[in-house]
């Protein structure tokens, strides 16, 4: 595994728990391997990645289930997305807000 390049994290909305974030990343931007507490819906901006071994690119979407194992998740060109979804109160967001 490669190094972790950071992703600036914009979170335009928020409500009820739940937010939806605009993420841009850079070549190589991978996620730490995680478990999703509640469901998580991503949109494909701009650009290539690799979600859980499926190829993405514009236009694509992804739903993650309650409970299930995020571990694979790496950027392979630029790369902009929407994310929506749900923190516990107090986690920190990757752009260093917090929920």
């Amino acid at each position: 595994m490669g190094p972790r390049r950071k992703s600036p994290c914009q979170d335009p909305g928020q409500g009820d728990g739940y937010h939806i974030a605009l993420v841009e990343g850079q070549p190589g931007y991978r996620t730490r391997p995680h478990v999703h507490e509640h469901a998580e819906f991503l949109y494909v901006i701009s650009g290539t990645m690799r979600n859980q071994g499926v190829p993405m690119g514009t236009g694509d979407v992804f739903a993650a289930s309650a409970g299930s194992v995020h571990s694979d998740f790496v950027a392979d060109t630029e790369v902009r997305y929407l994310s929506i979804f749900r923190l516990p109160p107090g986690t920190e967001l990757p752009s260093g807000g917090k929920a």
